[in-house]
């Protein structure tokens, strides 16, 4: 671990840099005058002074009340169960204060999203509000990151395809493999995640394989844009299962059967997604 990372990690709950470098310190070298602190990180008493106070108004150290005023961090374990305390009770105190509110409705935007939580936050939100289809691209990592999600949407009767790239036992759902699993190799540099739910919105995404960036993704409600993903994922899990039953020896007659069969499980044209898009054309 480099001397970067709890700074980095501090920094990730709202701290300012140079909170972090005092509450490193202090959990390094309890207690602590004032001026030693300052010495060690390079920074003037004055300023110091004042983010201990703030510090110590977070709960994240604490002071001698002697006259030599020796600083002391707050257990980490402590803090943090504080701050998850905190956040809880503001959380709760939020939906109190705003659940009673309208949501705006969805309009035809594409949103851009800019970090790697909010992608598989916006993932999460989508499989559990699913009713009645959901279509999945996706490598690896964020299978094993969002499998649980998937699986509640099965169980809950929802409709899953996914196309993957390693083999995936999902009870329930229609799981087709990319051929040989080539995608793996072209997508070395990225991890794909693409998601479609209702054919109503659609979250396409690019991660860094460190998973410390978001190389690009958007999301949306467009009716028409939603129809356009979703019939785009329907057509490639159906084409890389010919491909796999073709490379495989399969008939004319089995391709036809496993034909019928995708449209039984997902007939087209049948969508809530393509119902408001009736609707918008209706309206035009």
């Amino acid at each position: 671990m480099s001397k970067e990372t709890p700074l980095r990690a501090l920094e990730d709950l709202g701290f300012t840099r140079v909170e972090t470098e005092v509450y490193v310190y202090l959990i390094r070298n309890s207690p602590a005058t004032g001026y030693q602190i300052a010495k060690a990180i390079d920074r003037t008493r004055g300023a110091t002074y004042g983010v201990l106070a703030s510090l110590a108004a977070k709960g994240a150290v604490v002071v001698d009340a002697g006259a030599t005023q020796l600083w002391r961090a707050v257990a980490v374990g402590e803090f943090m169960d504080l701050l998850e305390n905190r956040f809880l009770r503001g959380k709760r105190a939020v939906i109190d204060a705003l659940k009673h509110m309208e949501p705006t409705p969805p309009d035809s935007l594409v949103y851009q999203l800019r970090t790697v939580e909010q992608v598989y936050e916006r993932a999460r939100k989508m499989l559990a509000s699913a009713k009645e289809m959901v279509f999945l691209d996706l490598d690896p990592k964020p299978y094993a990151l969002l499998r649980k999600d998937i699986q509640a949407a099965v169980k809950r009767g929802v409709k899953v395809a996914l196309l993957v790239c390693e083999p995936v036992k999902l009870p329930g759902a229609r799981v087709v493999q990319y051929f040989e699993g080539y995608h793996i190799e072209e997508r070395i540099q990225v991890y794909q995640l693409v998601v479609s739910i209702d054919c109503r919105e659609f979250l396409i995404s690019s991660l860094s394989r460190a998973e410390d960036r978001v190389m690009q993704a958007c999301w949306s409600a467009s009716p028409f844009m939603s129809w356009v993903v979703s019939t785009y994922l329907k057509m490639n899990i159906l084409a890389e299962d010919f491909v796999t039953l073709i490379e495989g020896g399969a008939s004319g007659k089995e391709l036809k059967a496993s034909y019928k069969s995708y449209y039984r499980y997902l007939p087209p044209y049948e969508s809530p997604g393509f119902n408001d898009l009736k609707k918008v054309f209706k309206a035009k």
